[in-house]
């Protein structure tokens, strides 16, 4: 008696069935570990992607994959929240490869200061105040065998080629007198912001860095 083929099929159906819902279960766990190691801390993390067929992610492939993190604390600093996206995932190790479609990055004033004060405590009587579109520093910095107050106003630069985000300065006023940028530059160097986002473990590509009211947005837009 012949074996209806049907039957074959149906088998054949039920595994690509199980392996569209528990792959990509294995892929979130993945990314999950991949994102944890690269941070100190974090509040809340949500991945969620999109794969087809999801047999492509045995080879490690995925077709999209969107993140949402709240809370993260990356390199002592506290970040309140990270959006990305990214399609044609491909893990790797420890990593994973993709064009990073859309980024977006919040962190406050406050969560500056405290990461100031803890990344440069000769510094910590200088304090970041972010209005729109414009930062500024102010405070006291060692001098010889005395110190100084400081005002220096100025904007985040991108360093596209680094992965950077740094402060630069615009215009700067020492007690009451204003002098050339340049002359204190190497006494409130470790002052101005860096967040070096090459650092991670996984891509992301920044276009901007908006200042508001008390925050910044790191973004790209796609």
């Amino acid at each position: 008696m012949k074996k209806r083929p049907w039957k074959y099929i149906f088998l054949f159906l039920i595994l690509i069935l199980a392996a569209q819902l528990l792959l990509p279960v294995v892929a979130e766990r993945k990314l999950n570990k991949i994102i944890l190691s690269q941070v100190e801390e974090i509040g809340e993390l949500d991945i969620e992607l999109v794969s087809f067929p999801s047999v492509e992610i045995l080879l490690g492939k995925i077709d999209f994959v969107e993140i949402s993190a709240e809370k993260p604390v990356y390199q002592d600093l506290l970040i309140r929240s990270l959006d990305v996206k990214y399609r044609d995932v491909l893990l790797k190790g420890n990593t994973f490869e993709g064009e990073n479609t859309y980024l977006r990055i919040l962190i406050t004033e406050d969560d500056l200061n405290n990461y100031l004060k803890h990344t440069s405590p000769d510094l910590a009587d200088l304090e970041i105040s972010l209005k729109p579109d414009q930062v500024l520093l102010a405070g006291k910095v060692p001098f010889l065998n005395t110190s100084l107050n400081l005002r220096v106003t100025g904007g985040f630069l991108v360093k596209n080629e680094e992965n950077k985000v740094v402060f630069q300065p615009e215009e700067m006023k020492v007690e009451r007198v204003n002098i050339p940028v340049n002359l204190l530059s190497r006494y409130i160097e470790d002052a101005y912001f860096t967040l070096d986002l090459n650092q991670l473990n996984f891509p992301l590509e920044i276009d901007t860095v908006k200042v508001e009211e008390g925050q910044i947005i790191i973004a790209n837009d796609g």
